[in-house]
C-alpha cells in the first residue's frame, strides 16, 4: 500500500481519477450507417441490418470499401465473418501507390459485431517491395485522418504467411490523425520480416502493430487505444534464418516531428487503457507499449507479459507531460524504460506512479551482460541539458523472481533515475535477492540536480538505502556495499516541493471534442431525368429499371428540369453521371431560371463507372473543383444543364441543403437513405408536400435515451426510462402557408401497454398526442388538446407558416417510443 510522505504526492487514487473522451465522438452525430455482411451481393441490397451490402466474393471487401473514397461521415457495421483486405502501406516517397488500396476517411465509423466475430484479415497485399503493412491504415496517401472509430473486430495482420512471399513487415493498425478512438480489438499476426536484401531496411525496421500518432505539420489531438489486445506471433520478430531482427512495438500512442522552422508537433491528450501486451520471450525485441512526444499523455490499467521492455520511449523530442500509472508489467527485462543517453530531447513532468512490475524469470540464465531493471530513466550527460525536469517515482511494486528458495536474479535491479533535473522517488516496494540493487541514483553535480527519496521499503518493511553512483568509486552497478556509496541529500527540501509536484496527483482533463454545432436542418430532394425535357439529347434504358439520357455531340444538348424548393436557401446539385473514361467530362453550364451561370462539373476519374459528382465552380481553362451554391427561392423554378462531352450519360439529379462534409453522395449512401426514408424519392409537389424527420436526426435532451430499433424498420428510436422527464425536438422545414397534418411513428411501453401517450410542442404550443389504440409502431395522428393548449382543437391539422419549425415530443409516460414525426399538407 502506498503511504504518502507529505512531501511527494498521494498517487493511490489517481487510477481512478483518469476522464476519457466520451464513448461517440459528436462528429458522428450526422453519420449515415450501413451494414455489410460477407454474403454474396444481391439486388435487393440496401445497407440496412435487414438487407446488408453483400460483398462476399473475391475482392470484394476492397472494391467495397473503395466506393467511399472521399465520402465522409459514414458508420459501417460490419456482421460476423471474415473480410479479406489488401490493406494500407507505407513507400519511398519517390513511389507511388497502387489506386486499389482504400483508407478510413473523416468522420467514419467501423464497427464489428465482436471479437472473433468480425475478423479483417490481411490477404492480398498490392506491394512487392519492402515495406510497412497495416491492415487499416493511411499512409499510402499521408493524409490527416480526423474523427474515426475502430472497434469489436479481430484485427489479423497474417505475418507469419505473408513473410514467406514478402521482405516486409505486416501490423495491424497504424493510422495518423487526431480523436481516434481504437477499442475493443484483439489484434493478431503482427510480424517483422524484413531480410538484409530489403533495399530500404532502415527505413521500414520498426514496426507499430497498433499504433496512433502524427506527422510533420500536424497535432494529434485525444487519441485513445482502449480495451486491445496485441498477440506477438510465436518466432516474431525474425522470419527466417538471417532475416534482420527489426523492432517491434505492440501498442504506440504519440507523436514525435521536429520541423525546420523549430515547431515540435506533439500528441495531445492521448491514452492507452486497459490493454493486454502478450508477447513470447524477453530476449526478442518487443516493446510493450510505447507513448512519445505527448502533452498529457496517460498510460493507464494495461497488462504486459513476455516482453523485452512493458513501457518503452527513447525519441520523443519535447514531451511536456505523461503519466504511466496503474499497469501491470510481468516477466519483462526492463518495467518502465526511458534511455535517452545521447539525446538532447526531454520531459518536463513525468509522473510512475502505482505499476505491479515482476522482472524476467529465467532461472537457468545469470549472465552479467543482462540487467532487470523495474524502473529505468536515462538522461544525457553533462554538457548536454538535462533530459527530465521533474520525475516522481512513487508507489511503485517491483518483484524479482525466485525460482528456487536460495536462487534469484543477481543483475535485477529496482529504480534508477540518471541525470534528472528534479526527482522524488518516494512509497515503492522492491522485492529483490539483493536490496543494494534496490534504488540507483546518477547525478551530473555540476548541474545542480536535485532528489529526494522516501519511504521506499523492501518486502519486509525495511527502508532501503540510495546507491549514488556519482561518488567516487561507485560507479558500478553491483558493488558489494552501499554504505560507502550511500546518497546523502545536502540540502533542504522546502514545502514548496510539493508543488513543484503536485502535477502527478492528479490526471490532465483531456481536450474537448470540437463540438459540431447542430447541423442546419436538411432539405434533400431527389428527381430521375426520366421526366425531363430534351434537346439534343437520347433518352436509353439502363439495367434494371433505370433510365439516363446521354449526349450525343460536343457542347451540343441539355435536358429541362423543373423542379419546386420547399423553402428558401442555398442547394447543393448533385448528378449520377457515367463519362467515356476521359480526364475531364461532365456537363458545362447550368442556367436557373433563363439566367446563364458559370458553373461546371468534372469527373476527373477516368472512369465509366457510375458516381455522383457535385457541382462546381467552372473558370476558363482552370478547373478549381470548388464547390458552388444555388441560391432558390420557395416554388418552381427552371433548371437547365448544358452538355460538354459526348457519351456523358446522366440519370438522377439532387438538390440538397446539407453541406457535402454532412452528406457525400454515392449509390450506396442513395440506397441507405432511401431504404430508411431520409430521402424524398418523388418529385416535391407545391399540392400534395410531405416530409418525415426520424428520431435519429433529432435532438435528444436527458433522460431520452436512444434504444435500438429490433424491427428492422428503422435503426433506432428513443424513450424515457422516467415519467414527465426528457424530450427529443424535431426541426421541420415548411413550404408555404397553409394547413398541416402531423404523424408520430409511436408505439407504447412493452412492458405496460397502457403507457401509451405523451406531449407534442409545436412552436410552443402543448398538445397531447396518443397511441393506446394499437400496440405496435405505427404513425399515430390521435392529437387532441391538453390543459395548456388552445381548447378549439378538434383535430391534428395545424396552421403553419413557412420556414422552420421546431417540434418536440416530451415524455409523459415512460417507455413510450418515438421513432419519427411526418408533416403533410393538406390539400
Amino acid at each position: 500500500m502506498l503511504v504518502c510522505t507529505g512531501l511527494c504526492p498521494c498517487a493511490h487514487d489517481l487510477r481512478a481519477a483518469v476522464t476519457l473522451a466520451p464513448p461517440v465522438d459528436p462528429a458522428f452525430d450526422l453519420n449515415v450507417e450501413i451494414w455489410v455482411s460477407t454474403r454474396l451481393p444481391s439486388p435487393s441490397d440496401n445497407g440496412t441490418r435487414a438487407a446488408p451490402y453483400g460483398i462476399g466474393i473475391p475482392g470484394g471487401f476492397d472494391a467495397f470499401m473503395l466506393q467511399f473514397r472521399g465520402v465522409h461521415n459514414v458508420t459501417f457495421r460490419f456482421e460476423a465473418g471474415v473480410y479479406e483486405t489488401g490493406g494500407n502501406y507505407e513507400l519511398p516517397s519517390s513511389r507511388e501507390s497502387s489506386p486499389e488500396a482504400w483508407e478510413p476517411d473523416e468522420g467514419w465509423r467501423m464497427i464489428g459485431a465482436g471479437i472473433d466475430q468480425t475478423i479483417l484479415k490481411l490477404t492480398s497485399p498490392l506491394e512487392e517491395l519492402p515495406t510497412k503493412y497495416a491492415v487499416v491504415g493511411n499512409s499510402r496517401s499521408g493524409r490527416v485522418l480526423r474523427h474515426f472509430e475502430l472497434a469489436h473486430m479481430t484485427i489479423d495482420a497474417n505475418g507469419q504467411e505473408l513473410a514467406e512471399k514478402l521482405d516486409s513487415n505486416f501490423g495491424c493498425v497504424f493510422l495518423t490523425g487526431t480523436y481516434i478512438f481504437v477499442h475493443d480489438l484483439l489484434c493478431l499476426g503482427g510480424f517483422n520480416a524484413l531480410s538484409p536484401h530489403a533495399s530500404n531496411a532502415a527505413t521500414h525496421r520498426e514496426l507499430f502493430i497498433l499504433g496512433l500518432g502524427g506527422r510533420s505539420g500536424f497535432h494529434a489531438t485525444n487519441n485513445v487505444i482502449e480495451r486491445c489486445e496485441v498477440r506477438i506471433s510465436p518466432s516474431s520478430p525474425k522470419a527466417f534464418p538471417g532475416a534482420i531482427e527489426g523492432l517491434t512495438t505492440a501498442i504506440v500512442n504519440g507523436a514525435n516531428t521536429f520541423t525546420a522552422d523549430g515547431v515540435n508537433y506533439l500528441s495531445y491528450s492521448p491514452v492507452i487503457r486497459d490493454c493486454f501486451v502478450r508477447g513470447t520471450d524477453p530476449r526478442r525485441r518487443l516493446n510493450g507499449i510505447s507513448m512519445f512526444g505527448t502533452v498529457d499523455g496517460i498510460t493507464v490499467s494495461n497488462r504486459v507479459t513476455d516482453a523485452r521492455f512493458g513501457f518503452y520511449s527513447d525519441d520523443g523530442l519535447v514531451s511536456p507531460r505523461a503519466f504511466i500509472t496503474g499497469n501491470t508489467l510481468s516477466n519483462v527485462v526492463v518495467g518502465v524504460y526511458f534511455n535517452y543517453n545521447g539525446s538532447s530531447n526531454r520531459w518536463d513532468q513525468l509522473a510512475i506512479l502505482n505499476n505491479d512490475i515482476l522482472l524476467w524469470a529465467d532461472p537457468d540464465n545469470f549472465s552479467p551482460d543482462i540487467q532487470n531493471y523495474g524502473i529505468n530513466l536515462v538522461g544525457a550527460p553533462d554538457p548536454m541539458p538535462a533530459s527530465f525536469y521533474r520525475t516522481v517515482v512513487a508507489g511503485n511494486q517491483i518483484h524479482s523472481a525466485r525460482p528456487a528458495p536460495s536462487r534469484g536474479r543477481p543483475m535485477d535491479y529496482g529504480i534508477q533515475v540518471v541525470r534528472h533535473s528534479q526527482a522524488c522517488v518516494s512509497s515503492n516496494t522492491i522485492d529483490l535477492l539483493r536490496d543494494r540493487n534496490a534504488l540507483k541514483v546518477l547525478r551530473e553535480p555540476v548541474r545542480g540536480e536535485e532528489y529526494l527519496f522516501t519511504n521506499n521499503v523492501n518486502a519486509r518493511g525495511l527502508q532501503l538505502i540510495v546507491h549514488d553512483r556519482s561518488l567516487p568509486g561507485c560507479r558500478s552497478d553491483d558493488p558489494p556495499s552501499v554504505e560507502q556509496c550511500r546518497y546523502v541529500s545536502d540540502y533542504f527540501w522546502p514545502p514548496v516541493v510539493s508543488r513543484e509536484f503536485g502535477f502527478a496527483s492528479r490526471y490532465p482533463r483531456p481536450l474537448e471534442y470540437p463540438w459540431r454545432t447542430n447541423a442546419t436542418p436538411r432539405v434533400t430532394l431527389l428527381w430521375t431525368t426520366d421526366s425531363a425535357t430534351l434537346t439534343g439529347l437520347v433518352r436509353q434504358k439502363e439495367a434494371g429499371s433505370e433510365t439516363s439520357v446521354v449526349s450525343r455531340k460536343r457542347n451540343e444538348g441539355s435536358l429541362l428540369m423543373a423542379v419546386y424548393a420547399p423553402i428558401q436557401a442555398d442547394y447543393y446539385m448533385w448528378l449520377r453521371i457515367a463519362s467515356q473514361g476521359w480526364e475531364n467530362t461532365g456537363f458545362f453550364d447550368v442556367e436557373v431560371d433563363g439566367v446563364r451561370q458559370l458553373f461546371g462539373l468534372t469527373t476527373r476519374n477516368a472512369t465509366t463507372n457510375w458516381t455522383w459528382q457535385a457541382l462546381t465552380e467552372r473558370v476558363p481553362i482552370v478547373y478549381t473543383n470548388r464547390l458552388r451554391l444555388l441560391s432558390l427561392d420557395r416554388g418552381w423554378h427552371e433548371i437547365r444543364l448544358f452538355t460538354r462531352d459526348p457519351g456523358v450519360k446522366v440519370s438522377r439529379f439532387c438538390l440538397t441543403t446539407a453541406e457535402p462534409s454532412a452528406l457525400t453522395l454515392n449509390d450506396r449512401i442513395m440506397g441507405r437513405l432511401e431504404a430508411d426514408g431520409r430521402f424524398s424519392a418523388e418529385t416535391a409537389s407545391e399540392d400534395h408536400w410531405s416530409t418525415t424527420v426520424l428520431a435519429t436526426e433529432a435532438t435528444v435532451h436527458s433522460p431520452m435515451e436512444w434504444v435500438r430499433n429490433e424491427s428492422h424498420l428503422f435503426d433506432a428510436y428513443v424513450a424515457s426510462p422516467v415519467e414527465q422527464r426528457g424530450e427529443v425536438v424535431f426541426r421541420v422545414p415548411i413550404p408555404r402557408t397553409g394547413d398541416y397534418e402531423a404523424a408520430l411513428l409511436m408505439a407504447p411501453d412493452r412492458r405496460d401497454p397502457s403507457h401509451a401517450s405523451g406531449y407534442l410542442i409545436i412552436d410552443g404550443r402543448e398538445w397531447t398526442v396518443a397511441c393506446d389504440y394499437f400496440s405496435e409502431w405505427r404513425w399515430t395522428t390521435y392529437i387532441g388538446a391538453s390543459e395548456q393548449a388552445a381548447r378549439a382543437a378538434k383535430s391534428n391539422r395545424f396552421r403553419l407558416a413557412p420556414g422552420w419549425h421546431t417540434i418536440a415530443y416530451r415524455c409523459r409516460q415512460s417507455g413510450v417510443g418515438i421513432g419519427g414525426i411526418r408533416m403533410s399538407a393538406v390539400p
